[in-house]
């Protein structure tokens, strides 16, 4: 082990403060880097799940989307055309305004 005296070395030799620094800097820069690798094999996972979420979610509007087709196919047959002369209404016990309506045959 060296001992450091002032900008000096036990040894003799004189310590170069940037060339520390620099080291330092490394060595925190490798630790970060070994963290960030630590972290990865959790965020793989994380991914997975998230992925795995997201499909079961398209499979499932799927599904909705096509049994909801059926039904508004069945509603656009059952369509009564209200427009002019098609529409009629009840009101009470009287029908208004066409005998010849679909509604009021």
């Amino acid at each position: 082990m060296q001992l450091k005296t002032g900008g000096f070395l036990a040894e003799g030799r004189v310590s170069n403060p940037k060339t520390e620094f620099a080291n330092g800097l490394q060595k925190a820069g490798l630790k970060a880097g070994i963290a960030r690798l630590d972290r990865l094999p959790a965020a793989h996972i994380d991914d997975k799940h998230a992925v795995r979420r997201q499909i079961r979610d398209a499979e499932r509007d799927i599904e909705y989307s096509t049994r909801r087709l059926g039904e508004v196919g069945k509603d656009i047959e059952r369509l009564v055309p209200t427009t002019g002369d098609g529409f009629s209404m009840v009101v009470g016990a009287i029908r208004s305004p066409s005998a010849n309506s679909p509604v009021a045959r």
